[in-house]
């Protein structure tokens, strides 16, 4: 952080200056705030779920392309069964 950056944070905290991450919360509509929410609360399952699931990400990975393989060389046989 430059100099000045620190001389302009070291004013804001003095001052208990708080930014808020949505900056128009208060003028918002009820149905604007509950998306707001909504999609919080969704992105917070996600980052919850792939920190649990995290160990096993990679196994399931491998599992859907040896499942999408198989699709495709079944699909490829079938349509050779059905040419001749």
């Amino acid at each position: 952080m430059c100099f000045k950056a620190q001389q302009i944070y070291k004013v804001v905290y003095k001052l208990g200056v708080v930014m808020p991450l949505i900056p128009r919360w208060r003028y918002m509509t009820d149905a604007t705030k509950a998306v707001v929410k909504k999609a919080d609360f969704s992105a917070f399952l996600i980052i919850l779920s792939l920190t649990i699931l995290r160990a096993f990400l990679n196994w399931i990975i491998i599992a859907v392309i040896i499942y999408a393989a198989l699709q495709f060389l079944n699909r490829k046989q079938a349509m050779a069964e059905l040419l001749t």
